[in-house]
């Protein structure tokens, strides 16, 4: 599937670190180092064709809701388990 990326970031050529799918709907999960702080930022972008063309849109139909739901639940899980990865190897870096 051709896709346009629209994804904006603080830099548009690094990819998203994680992306979580249901359907044409996508959660994509970027990572930013500030302040020696780890934040997480998340687009969310739904498929969709054009003359045979894929692109990528940010504006959802009703319908679409629960895969936004969903892909947004996936995306909090993963950057969660990522964080408890960054504690535990804190601590373990620490003992």
């Amino acid at each position: 599937m051709k896709t346009m990326q629209n994804d904006t970031t603080d830099n548009p050529n690094t990819p998203p670190i994680h992306v979580a799918d249901c359907g044409r709907v996508r959660a994509s999960v970027w990572e930013r180092q500030a302040n020696g702080i780890t934040q997480f930022k998340l687009t969310f972008t739904r498929s969709f064709q054009v003359e045979g063309e894929w692109k990528r849109g940010r504006t959802f139909y009703s319908d679409e809701i629960p895969a936004l739901v969903e892909v947004a639940a996936r995306a909090q899980l993963w950057i969660d388990r990522r964080k408890r990865d960054a504690q535990a190897q804190l601590h373990l870096a620490v003992t």
